[in-house]
């Protein structure tokens, strides 16, 4: 059981390191510090840091496959809530995949090759999502959802990013996901303005 352990450990402590210094800015031997190991023992299980970071991104991966096999969840407003909350904990366990990766594209092509139609089911879900609103009459009938969805998905990668750029450590689940819906309320029709009021709004506002 020993081996099995440590090499969790070893993950556990490059995560939180890359999440804090990003991956170029990460030594073999810092990683080892925080693991509590020598640099040969940490060898023994990786052979280099872009073993640990390949094995890293693979988990990244399992869990967005993981959540794109959970659409069609919840019912209607409730599903894509759900959907901005579960990426939101991914952006936070794994927010050096976002920060890195322009790095990553440039040094492990393969799993970026990997990554980038995972996006692309991002996108085509929430889309899916928006199409589903406009036939509940939830969402106006002239409402773009590709674009809609389009820009959705960026706000979704890239606002913890923005956040450190605008000089803050990190941005809350709650705050991501109002800022996401701020930008999607001004298309609903006042059928969707109620039920949004009913179902979303009150895990803002507590009551």
């Amino acid at each position: 059981m020993a081996a099995p352990d440590t090499k969790q450990k070893i993950l556990d402590s490059s995560l939180q390191l890359f999440n804090d210094n990003g991956i170029s800015n990460t030594r073999l031997q810092q990683i080892a510090d925080e693991s509590g190991i020598s640099v040969g023992n940490l060898a023994y299980h990786f052979s280099n840091k872009e073993a640990i970071t390949e094995s890293l991104i693979a988990n990244v991966i399992t869990s967005l496959q993981s959540l794109l096999r959970q659409y069609g969840k919840y019912p209607s407003l409730s599903d894509l809530d759900f959907f901005f909350k579960e990426y939101y904990q991914l952006c936070t366990q794994y927010k050096f995949l976002i920060f890195d990766i322009l790095e990553i594209k440039r040094n492990f092509p393969a799993l970026f090759d990997v990554i980038q139609p995972i996006i692309n089911k991002i996108k085509l879900q929430v889309e899916r999502r928006l199409e589903l609103f406009v036939q509940q009459r939830l969402f106006q009938k002239e409402i773009n959802s590709k674009n809609i969805a389009a820009n959705v998905v960026l706000m979704m990668l890239f606002m913890p990013e923005e956040a450190q750029l605008n000089g803050k450590n990190s941005i809350t689940e709650n705050q991501y996901r109002r800022r996401l819906w701020e930008y999607i309320t001004p298309c609903f029709t006042a059928k969707g303005i109620t039920e949004y009021g009913t179902t979303i709004e009150p895990e803002f506002t507590g009551k």
